[in-house]
């Protein structure tokens, strides 16, 4: 997964499907997602899978409502389509890019 930044984060997302994972350093939560969205990302190569730490985002935090972590969005040509909170397993993952993306 690519880290971003809130300068980068536009550009990123501008075009095409993207999952966006905001978490945090010390989230327990968003550690154990992590290897499952790595693991995604080698199964849906059309989408882009961003990761941005809360702690350098103020302004996205605010923009996206973000209070609780691991908070994951999926943006298509740079809308939100989409989005969950907390610790989901895999198989609902998949399925709300299959829904959200049409993959």
């Amino acid at each position: 997964m690519k880290k971003i930044n809130e300068n980068e984060f536009n550009n990123e997302v501008a075009n095409g499907f993207a999952l966006v994972d905001f978490f945090g350093a010390g989230c327990m939560n968003c550690k154990m997602l992590e290897p499952t969205l790595e693991k995604l990302e080698k199964e849906f190569s059309g989408i882009k899978f961003l990761k941005l730490d809360t702690a350098e985002t103020p302004a996205l935090n605010k923009k996206f409502g973000i209070t609780s972590l691991p908070a994951v969005f999926l943006i298509k040509d740079g809308e939100v389509a989409g989005n969950f909170v907390g610790l989901k397993p895999q198989g609902v993952i998949v399925r709300l890019i299959k829904e959200i993306f049409g993959v």
